[in-house]
């Protein structure tokens, strides 16, 4: 992948729900991955995205926070069935806050591999 641009993509204008969907098959097409908590972090502090909430793949699920498997991303509705929710991070405060809803408004980031040393 050596020589390819850097890629980073924001999802956004519809619910939770379907901005999540557009953005798992984009980085499935791109072998990137929907942005972590602390990706989305550096992203916002270096300027990369503009200064804004976004969702992330990082969950709250049975009192632990983490990196969501793939298989709760496809499956989210099952997800929160089981009272796992899905975190976003808020624009200047940079507050952590969780997502109760699949069907208010979505927006998440996705990044390419190679595009995670623009993070860094």
């Amino acid at each position: 992948m050596k020589g390819k641009k850097s890629k980073i993509c924001v999802f956004e204008g519809g619910t939770v729900k379907e901005e999540l969907k557009k953005a798992l098959k984009w980085c499935k097409k791109n072998n990137g991955h929907i942005a972590t908590l602390k990706e989305i972090y550096d992203l916002k502090e270096k300027g990369k995205i503009p200064t804004q909430w976004y969702g992330v793949s990082t969950v709250y699920y049975k009192g632990n926070i983490r990196k969501a498997k793939l298989t709760e991303l496809e499956n989210i509705e099952e997800f929160y069935n089981k009272d796992g929710r899905l975190l976003f991070l808020s624009d200047a405060s940079n507050g952590l806050y969780g997502n109760y809803d699949l069907y208010s408004y979505g927006r998440f980031v996705g990044v390419v591999l190679e595009a995670r040393r623009l993070i860094k």
